[in-house]
């Protein structure tokens, strides 16, 4: 990345491939937050999920 993101951001870019990239700590966090169902996500970071789960 060649861009730094702020912590207090949402770190969420859109590659130009179409796919959503997000850092590990915040898929650790939003992981967390599904299993304990306590938030509803946009469709960007469904996808970006769904892509990471599928490369790992």
């Amino acid at each position: 990345m060649e861009k730094m993101i702020h912590q207090n951001q949402i770190p969420l870019q859109i590659a130009e491939q179409g796919y959503a990239c997000i850092s590990e700590h915040l898929l650790e966090s939003v992981i967390f937050l599904l299993e304990r169902k306590r938030v509803f996500l946009p469709k960007s970071l469904l996808l970006c999920l769904k892509w990471q789960n599928s490369v790992s």
